[in-house]
């Protein structure tokens, strides 16, 4: 009797194990073909976690942790200071970031693109640290006839009166008196995508982002002529070099200086004949 029981028992411990072999193997080759099938419908593509904006936002708008996801994101095409999972953008009991320019939904979450958190979007959101606001007053002559917006680049021209020399008259003259000056603003407007196309009118001011020694250089400038601005492109291969246009140099005028004739008086003393020069008299 008991010899059955032990190969009734042995024999049930037998197809225990086989089964759970059987198993463990249908789940292994289960795992392998989804392994394969996420690999396929990649094509291969090597995927990490970042965040994204859930909704679309505007510049100024406040972010928070509710308003952003983490999502797959193919490796070879992460952007530059993207929020992953190893770098969120929230802490434990972060404040709100602001959104510096409009972003749409699902849209990549970047450090260029939002503020320090609770800092908010604004002019100083725009300054590197260094940097100082300067104010440009324009027309629609000197300011390109308004086709100027902030993120662009311009170089800065003076127009005013020189005196070129000790006894020569004052002329009028244009120099090239800074490059490349970021604009960061334009009549209080500190995003390009809230400037409106189809307005009619044209700017009165505009902000570039300069270093502190190039303040005081500007604010002479203004003060002592006018200011006009010129738009360069942003597939700038050099940089303009300084330069200097007086009204002679633009009309081709050739200076002529006329010699003074010299005033003597002869004086004779015997066979000797002194010259003395003396002031001519007005004619």
């Amino acid at each position: 009797m008991r010899s059955v029981f032990t190969l009734v028992l042995l024999a049930g411990l037998i197809l225990a194990g086989l089964s759970v072999y059987v198993v463990q193997s249908y789940v292994g080759k289960y795992r392998v073909a989804l392994e394969q099938e996420k690999a396929a419908a990649s094509g291969g593509i090597e995927l990490t976690k970042i965040y994204v904006i859930a909704k679309s936002v505007t510049h100024g708008d406040a972010i928070t942790q509710d308003d952003v996801r983490l999502v797959p994101w193919p490796v070879g095409a992460l952007p530059t200071d993207v929020f992953s999972e190893a770098k969120p953008p929230f802490g434990e009991g972060d404040q709100p970031r602001f959104a510096l320019r409009q972003m749409d939904r699902f849209e990549p979450l970047t450090k260029s693109k939002v503020t320090s958190p609770g800092e908010p979007a604004g002019l100083l959101a725009k300054l590197s640290p260094g940097q100082r606001a300067f104010a440009i007053d324009v027309d629609v002559i000197s300011g390109v006839s308004g086709f100027i917006r902030p993120n662009d680049f311009v170089d800065v021209y003076w127009t005013g009166d020189i005196s070129l020399g000790h006894d020569q008259e004052r002329q009028r003259v244009t120099r090239l008196i800074e490059t490349e000056l970021e604009v960061v603003a334009i009549d209080q407007v500190d995003n390009y995508e809230d400037v409106d196309e189809n307005k009619s009118g044209i700017a009165e001011t505009v902000v570039v982002s300069v270093k502190p020694q190039q303040v005081a250089r500007l604010a002479l400038a203004q003060s002592s002529g006018n200011l006009s601005l010129s738009l360069v492109p942003r597939n700038r291969s050099e940089t303009a070099k300084v330069m200097q246009v007086d009204q002679n140099e633009l009309f081709d005028i050739q200076e002529t200086v006329a010699k003074k004739q010299a005033c003597t008086i002869k004086t004779r003393k015997g066979a000797d004949v002194i010259i003395t020069e003396i002031p001519c008299p007005d004619q």
